[in-house]
């Protein structure tokens, strides 16, 4: 592989190792992500959308160009990329350099692209598809029984709370580059891979580090009081960042991964404790709706 990697981008690999179960190609001068895709146009796409940005000195990591001047290359029917991921790729980042990120993208999006907030139906879809998908293939043990469903009525707190919302406060939808999901540690092997990236509110990775933090046992409490401190949301924002704190996307992944761990998600008692302090934490700077089932 790495005989094809240096032909087709006319660079001399010098090693191929594993990062995080991702291949990675080293070479004299940096090392190179490499990537297999589905969807070349997509990625072309985000490509073109992404030099538009480092015009801007927008950070991110940037695709190698290969020997034909594409950026999608294809070998034995697969396509792939590669990205230019320097020599820091195993460095973690802290929350000051998420919310620069968020920052510099918010100062080009929100005049390029138009954003419609669905989350709504995008959780609505998905507790009907776990629930169906549940529902016909039912494990042999009662625990997951009651972890399923008690999760599944958190998700549905979460859609009424984040419906209630958008009736009752105007729309304040100022978009950045986010992404699907944000671990910690957060590294910047995944967050600069413009290929994780989604066009969203910042409040989505907000809502996701937080989250991390909590099952990672780390203090969720001073990054959240940091976040609300440095950015004054109004009732909307705050309303949405609530809503998605408590909608379990931590389980559900773990669930449709197919190798949950459900000792992870049996204290109830403890999560609904960190659901209050969220409320807590979030109502110290502006009053939003209270969930009833909270003491």
């Amino acid at each position: 592989m790495k005989e094809i990697i240096s032909y087709f981008y006319k660079i001399n690999v010098i090693d191929e190792i594993i990062f995080d179960d991702k291949k990675i190609f080293k070479t004299d001068n940096s090392n190179y992500l490499y990537e297999e895709i589905d969807n070349p146009s997509q990625v072309l796409y985000i490509h073109n959308f992404n030099e538009e940005l480092n015009k801007y000195k927008f950070f991110s990591y940037r695709f190698k160009t290969n020997i034909f001047n594409e950026i999608v290359s294809k070998y034995n029917g697969i396509n792939f990329v590669l990205i230019d991921i320097g020599n820091k790729f195993k460095e973690t980042i802290d929350l000051d350099d998420m919310l620069i990120f968020y920052q510099e993208s918010k100062n080009v999006l929100n005049h390029n692209i138009k954003y419609k907030n669905n989350w709504d139906i995008l959780w609505e879809n998905k507790i009907n598809y776990l629930s169906s998908h549940f529902d016909n293939n039912k494990l042999a043990n009662k625990n997951s029984y009651i972890v399923f469903n008690y999760y599944i009525c958190i998700a549905e707190i979460s859609l009424q709370y984040l419906l209630n919302a958008k009736k009752v406060y105007k729309e304040n939808n100022v978009i950045s580059f986010s992404h699907r999901r944000i671990y910690f540690p957060t590294k910047k092997l995944y967050f600069y891979n413009p290929l994780n990236f989604v066009i969203d509110l910042e409040i989505r990775d907000i809502s996701e580090y937080i989250k991390s933090l909590y099952y990672s046992n780390e203090d969720y409490i001073t990054e959240l009081n940091y976040y609300l401190k440095t950015h004054k949301l109004d009732g909307y924002l705050s309303s949405l960042l609530y809503a998605r704190i408590i909608y379990p996307s931590n389980f559900f992944d773990d669930y449709e991964s197919g190798n949950i761990d459900l000792n992870k998600y049996l204290n109830f008692s403890l999560y609904e404790k960190f659901i209050k302090k969220i409320y807590d934490v979030i109502s110290s700077y502006i009053l939003i709706d209270r969930i009833d089932f909270l003491n």
